[in-house]
């Protein structure tokens, strides 16, 4: 049921209710039905006034639920892409690890055929 229907079933309640009110009140019995029937129009707008309330906190939740939605999903996609850079920063680590022992082991290999190399005479000091 749309607004404008909820609108217009709440006035005709009311304006039923109102319709059943004593146009002179005679006594007393006519006071306390005219009464009563006050107390019933105050509830029925307090019936509409909280299923305004709850569509809009449906409303609300239903939006909030979409977004947690959506951020659920940007969640896992960062998670996966969180995973693959690690991945490749383990494998990268690895690649480097592999790169300083090479260099490390060329510097030595270096080193000791500079050292032959001088000892024999090939190589002189400046």
């Amino acid at each position: 049921m749309n607004l404008t229907n909820k609108i217009e079933l709440r006035n005709k309640i009311i304006d039923t209710l109102n319709n059943q009110k004593c146009r002179i009140e005679a006594d007393e019995r006519d006071e306390n039905f005219n009464y009563g029937i006050d107390i019933c129009i105050s509830v029925v707008e307090e019936i509409f006034k909280n299923c305004e309330v709850e569509e809009k906190l449906q409303q609300e939740y239903d939006e909030l639920y979409e977004a947690h939605e959506a951020l659920s999903e940007a969640h896992e996609a960062l998670a996966y892409d969180w995973a693959k850079l690690k991945k490749e920063n383990k494998e990268l680590r690895g690649d480097y690890d592999d790169l300083l022992k090479n260099y490390n082991e060329l510097v030595v290999k270096f080193n000791n055929l500079y050292s032959e190399l001088y000892e024999e005479g090939y190589i002189e000091d400046d």
